[in-house]
C-alpha cells in the first residue's frame, strides 16, 4: 500500500474551521475513490466494446454502486454552521481512525483492481468485482460514522 496522504499538510481538525477541516480531508477521499471510478469505467468499456454481458453486468453494479456512495460523499447541507468549541479529543481521535481505515480501504481496492486488464481472461475476475462489492460496504459504513460524528457537532437555527 502507498504512504497515506490524507492528512499531508493538515495540521489536524481543531486547527482549522470545523467546516473546514471537513471539507478538505473529504475531497482527499472523494479524489482517491474517483481512482477506483475510473478504472471501473475504464473495465465497462472495455467490457462493453467485446461484448462480455456477464462482465458488464458486474461493472454496472458496482459502478451503481459508486456513483451513489460518491454522492454521499460530496453532498454538503446547504447553511450548516459548526460549533464554534474545538473537537474533543475523543472525536477527533475517532475520526483519525476512521479516515485512516478509509483512506486504507480505498487504496487496498485501488491496488487490487489496477492490474485487472478488465477481460474475462484474467484470473480472478469475479474475486476481484466481489472483493470491491465488499469494500464499498465498509466504505460506506465509514462515512456513515464520520458524517455522524460531525452531525452532533452542528449548530441548527
Amino acid at each position: 500500500m502507498d504512504k497515506s496522504t490524507v492528512y499531508d499538510e493538515f495540521k489536524g481538525y481543531n486547527c482549522y474551521p470545523l467546516g473546514t477541516g471537513e471539507e478538505m480531508i473529504r475531497a482527499r477521499m472523494v479524489e482517491l475513490f474517483d481512482k477506483i471510478i475510473k478504472k471501473n469505467e475504464t473495465c465497462l468499456v472495455k467490457a462493453r466494446d467485446k461484448g462480455m454481458e456477464k462482465l458488464m453486468s458486474r461493472i454496472l453494479a458496482v459502478k451503481a454502486r459508486m456513483e451513489r456512495m460518491r454522492k454521499e460523499m460530496t453532498h454538503v447541507e446547504p447553511n450548516v454552521e459548526y460549533k464554534f468549541e474545538p473537537l474533543s479529543p475523543s472525536d477527533e481521535e475517532m475520526l483519525k481512525e476512521i479516515d485512516g481505515k478509509m483512506e486504507e480501504i480505498i487504496q487496498q481496492t485501488i491496488d487490487a483492481i489496477e492490474p485487472l486488464t478488465c477481460m474475462e481472461t484474467d484470473m480472478h475476475i469475479s474475486d476481484r468485482f466481489a472483493m470491491m462489492d465488499s469494500s464499498l460496504r465498509e466504505i460506506e459504513n465509514l462515512c456513515h460514522r464520520r458524517m455522524a460524528i460531525f452531525k452532533k457537532l452542528r449548530v441548527y437555527g
